[in-house]
């Protein structure tokens, strides 16, 4: 199913989220060595690999609300819209293009060889931080929130439909038990 995909893509950007963000910060607490300011190249990758996580894990959970009201959809054309391949390759897709996005950073911070001021142009820095936030927290909560609600509609269709559905049979069977007896 295309849920497992963007499940465990989710996943997987949350402990790389880990890894990047909170394990060098709780090493440097502990033991007073920073290793983002002793290594360049981590200092490049965490920042890389720290933003493409951070975006790609809530969006995955948004994803999988529209993969859920596709699956409940009493439309069979819809439910078999999102198949494995297919989610495979809008996780595929979405990876590129926060790489692509995020990559001016990693260059920034590796030439030089600081971690704590990266030299990009004040113009890119403004839109990263402003596409981080709409992407990391606004499309993910907004498709969250659509797709629950519809979600929600098309079950609830689906059991008032069995509901009727259930009581056409009984008055069915009950008239026909009642016509039946009258012989």
């Amino acid at each position: 199913m295309s849920n497992s995909i963007f499940l465990l893509t989710s996943f997987v950007a949350s402990i790389v989220l880990v890894w990047t963000g909170r394990f060098p910060q709780a090493l440097t607490i502990l033991t007073g060595i920073d290793i983002a300011a002793a290594s360049p190249f981590f200092c490049a990758s965490r920042t890389v690999f720290g933003r493409i996580s951070q975006n790609l894990a809530l969006l995955c959970i948004g994803l999988v609300s529209i993969d859920r009201f596709l699956i409940t959809s009493r439309h069979e054309h819809y439910r078999r819209l999102l198949t494995k391949l297919r989610a495979t390759l809008i996780v595929t897709i979405l990876f590129l293009i926060y790489l692509a996005i995020s990559i001016e950073d990693a260059i920034s911070y590796y030439w030089a060889r600081s971690c704590k001021s990266p030299n990009a142009p004040f113009a890119y820095t403004q839109f990263v931080s402003y596409f981080s936030w709409v992407v990391t927290f606004g499309v993910p909560l907004i498709l969250i929130g659509i797709f629950s609600l519809f979600t929600w509609q098309n079950l609830r269709f689906s059991v008032h439909g069995r509901r009727n559905r259930l009581q056409q049979q009984y008055i069915a069977y009950y008239s026909n038990e009642s016509l039946s007896v009258g012989y």
